[in-house]
């Protein structure tokens, strides 16, 4: 047996999924409403912003701020409301594509150098 890392032993034959407790403390990354605004609004280029019906809620006051700050400052800017979560974009691909796939034709990604 081996040590498991927690205090308990383990048998060396067999694998234990474990995970680091401090994952579920909060990040100290989260920025304020002015600074998320301030990112919001040095944004140039096409953005397109899928809202999806489960999708995480910012607030009304937020989201209508950030709307603002893309709609005046962003080169182009496009909501799309589907149907899904956060993750709508790998569970239901083909919700977003089309609507993805026209803003590329619009030139919104530049030629890669590779």
């Amino acid at each position: 047996p081996s040590d498991d890392g927690q205090g308990g032993e383990r048998p060396t034959e067999k694998f234990i999924f474990a995970h680091d407790p401090r994952l579920r403390d909060p990040s100290p990354g989260y920025y304020t409403v002015s600074q998320a605004l301030a990112f919001l609004s040095a944004i140039r280029c096409r953005v397109l912003m899928v809202r999806c019906s489960a999708g995480i809620d910012f607030g009304k006051k937020f989201t209508a701020a950030a709307d603002q700050a893309l709609h005046d400052n962003a080169r182009s800017y496009r909501v799309l409301r589907v149907e899904g979560d956060h993750h709508v974009h790998l569970t239901h691909p083909e919700r977003i594509a089309d609507a993805v796939c026209a803003m590329f034709r619009q030139g919104a990604v530049p030629a890669s150098k590779l």
